[in-house]
């Protein structure tokens, strides 16, 4: 590593050491020129990576050595503005903005601060889809999202308290529609029920069966729910891995200080003509120190 380089990992490892969050922005993964080649093959947890130490690299390098203390944050905003596809407000119209939030941690508010950072991300005011990828009680693609026993009743509280922060969100107007991943046909009907605002859209992962079963066809076609479909793993971006990509790229011995609690994958697409003008990735992770380290699994 040349002088230059090592002073930006330094100044770099300086900045993380002062924060208690960050965002990461991936931009838009479609232009990068480093995966048109093979970005058709590519499934989720790879074009998140790729991204993500894309994005650290060019950080880290285009951090300016100064040494002055009051020039860190404790709010780091990391990105590439070259790679982050604008938006023209002049065709926001046009465009349906379609987000997935996967969750690690369940606290309401992450939910109003997420819709608030990605929308900040993407330099608009309304986000038209936004589904809701809770964590799940194992790593087990068959477990349920509400499962049948006695804590079942504690789970479906914490379900509740994340769905009154969307359905506000609604209300406000910074999102157009709300739905739900891998919820059964019991988990669906038990949330429909109980929601003011109900959800438009259950996606089921089918690694965990050859088809969508029937009780859940049939409830989401008589209720007017939409069934899609992905392939994404249990746990999009593990903690560990997380944790490596910062120390790999800052060489900070207090990476494994560092959770995400949310990763939003956003596309946005030309309406009516199946066209993707953008898609990308935006991650949000805070700084917990050895004592206040917590499991943020809720089941």
């Amino acid at each position: 590593m040349s002088l230059d380089g090592e002073r930006n990992c330094d100044t770099a490892r300086m900045m993380m050491g002062h924060a208690n969050s960050m965002v990461m922005h991936t931009g838009n993964v479609i232009d990068w020129f480093l995966l048109k080649k093979n970005r058709y093959s590519m499934i989720s947890p790879d074009e998140l990576m790729d991204g993500l130490n894309c994005v650290m690299k060019t950080w880290v390098r285009n951090t300016t050595h100064n040494p002055l203390i009051e020039d860190a944050t404790a709010n780091l905003a990391i990105s590439n503005p070259q790679l982050v596809k604008e938006i023209d407000p002049t065709l926001r119209k046009e465009l349906k903005i379609s987000v997935k939030l996967f969750l690690n941690d369940t606290k309401p508010e992450i939910i109003r601060d997420a819709i608030n950072k990605i929308a900040d991300n993407l330099n608009v005011t309304q986000l038209d889809s936004v589904l809701i990828s809770f964590p799940l009680p194992s790593k087990d693609v068959t477990k349920k999202v509400l499962p049948n026993n006695d804590t079942s009743a504690t789970d479906f509280e914490t379900v509740k308290a994340v769905w009154l922060e969307l359905e506000s969100c609604i209300k406000s107007g910074h999102v157009g529609q709300i739905g739900v991943c891998d919820f059964d046909q019991d988990s669906l009907q038990t949330l429909y029920d109980w929601a003011s605002i109900k959800p438009t859209v259950d996606q089921i992962n089918l690694n965990s069966c050859c088809h969508v079963p029937n009780d859940l066809v049939q409830y989401a076609t008589e209720n007017g729910i939409e069934l899609l479909t992905h392939n994404d793993p249990p746990e999009i971006l593990p903690v560990g891995t997380f944790q490596s990509l910062i120390g790999e790229q800052t060489e900070d011995a207090s990476a494994n200080e560092w959770f995400p609690s949310f990763i939003a994958r956003y596309a946005v697409l030309v309406k009516y003509r199946g066209i993707v003008h953008s898609k990308g990735y935006i991650v949000s992770a805070d700084r917990h120190l050895p004592s206040q380290i917590e499991d943020f699994a809720f089941f």
